[in-house]
């Protein structure tokens, strides 16, 4: 660490300070209304599960993402109770889907009888 008199000290007024935190306070809003039309949106469209490519079990706005991360830390969406309880505050969508069976059709090849 360098030495306090090589650091800048920087004195912002207050109102900048509160300025900044306003405009956070403006951004998280916004964060919580993209997340609602996530919500809705998620619920008129139907997805499909495919074998080996994985299982989209979520929808979430970035910011909201990227916000938990930062503040509670790298592993938090690995955790299972953190999932849900974010669920249950309405800051993730459950994705409903519906798995299909997966076909290959390709010329040339034909069923063996």
């Amino acid at each position: 660490m360098p030495p306090p008199e090589v650091i800048p000290q920087i004195d912002a007024p207050r109102a900048i300070v509160d300025e900044f935190r306003v405009g956070f306070q403006v951004h998280a809003a916004l964060a919580a209304v993209r997340q609602e039309r996530i919500a809705s949106a998620s619920k008129q469209i139907e997805s499909r599960l495919v074998d080996g490519i994985g299982q989209l079990a979520y929808q979430i706005d970035s910011d909201t993402y990227w916000l938990m991360q930062h503040k509670f830390g790298r592993g938090c969406w690995r955790d299972a109770d953190f999932r849900r309880d974010c669920e249950n505050k309405g800051m993730l969508t459950r994705v409903k889907g519906r798995a299909d069976k997966t076909t290959l059709l390709m010329p040339g090849l034909r069923k063996a009888a």
